[in-house]
């Protein structure tokens, strides 16, 4: 099996986990000094994984005795740091909406949403970018979404009928588009980096660590210009924290080097394996129960997966 796909799966299975905690995070708290906002989730998730994401990043460096001099200097360093921003950005205005679904809706469905973002990532990328896909990458992508269409019918927090949730929807789509942005900006700072000194696991790693610290500096800014005592709010509930940084950053990690070795469309299909997981917590930890269509919705997206597999 190639290093891609083992990526996709392994990502998939830490960011259900990195998600859950993101929903934890934006919960009030009883005793809590402030509401929490909409930068809390950002924060928690990266307070923790940028000096984690360096570590990795020197680790690596050292062990394939490469230069990391690229990130810093060279004719590529204006194109680098400019989708480095752009992935930031828009990764924490996804990580907002992603949030603010999963609380609205079953948490394994908010997880699985979303992934709206294949097809879209896919078409963005033939239409603005030049790629390519197969007749059974096309195929695969399909049947991925029909699965997240028949999803979309069941019930709403609150109410007992079964019903289109339009809502659901709008974030859905929202966040499924910003991610595919997302993906597709990602891959470009990571190939923006010269390939003949950094191999596609030292470009991936660079890249995540460098978006880290710029999402760590503007959802700190965020904070301390809303209500700084949301720091020590959060500061109180380091575990949580502490479990949301570092499923991020392992999740993260396995992206971002995934993106350097196949498209951001195929790496995002193989890793909707992470609403198996999302499954799991969502019955364990959060007592959703999915209605049997949104099941036979999950059934069909696993097929799409299996395609791309085969």
């Amino acid at each position: 099996m190639e290093l891609w796909i083992l990526l996709s799966l392994l990502g998939g299975a830490l960011q259900a986990f990195r998600v859950a905690g993101q929903r934890l995070l934006a919960k009030s708290q009883r005793h809590a000094r402030v509401k929490p906002s909409d930068a809390a989730s950002p924060f928690g998730r990266v307070v923790l994984g940028v000096p984690i994401a360096f570590a990795a990043l020197g680790i690596a460096a050292q062990a394939t005795e490469a230069s990391l001099s690229p990130i810093w200097r060279g004719p590529h360093l204006g194109s680098f740091w400019f989708w480095v921003v752009v992935v930031a950005f828009l990764q924490m205005a996804a990580t907002v909406v992603q949030t603010r679904l999963v609380s609205r809706r079953n948490f394994a469905l908010g997880v699985v949403y979303v992934k709206v973002l294949i097809p879209a990532m896919a078409v963005i990328g033939v239409v603005f970018f030049g790629d390519y896909f197969s007749v059974w990458e096309w195929l695969a992508i399909g049947i991925g979404t029909l699965g997240l269409g028949l999803m979309t019918y069941g019930k709403v927090a609150g109410q007992a009928d079964l019903q289109w949730d339009w809502m659901t929807v709008f974030l859905g789509l929202g966040a499924g588009l910003i991610l595919a942005l997302t993906g597709l900006a990602a891959r470009e700072a990571v190939d923006a980096l010269p390939q003949d000194k950094m191999g596609p696991v030292l470009r991936g790693i660079s890249a995540l660590a460098c978006m880290a610290s710029v999402q760590l500096m503007a959802s700190a800014l965020f904070i301390a210009a809303r209500d700084g005592r949301e720091f020590l709010d959060l500061w109180e509930r380091w575990p949580t924290v502490l479990y949301t940084s570092l499923f991020s950053v392992g999740g993260s990690l396995c992206w971002f080097v995934a993106f350097a070795l196949a498209h951001p469309a195929l790496v995002n299909l193989v890793g909707q394996s992470e609403f198996f997981f999302a499954l799991g917590i969502s019955i364990l930890f959060f007592r959703d129960w999915p209605t049997r269509g949104e099941l036979a919705g999950m059934a069909i997206m696993a097929i799409g997966i299996l395609v791309v597999l085969w």
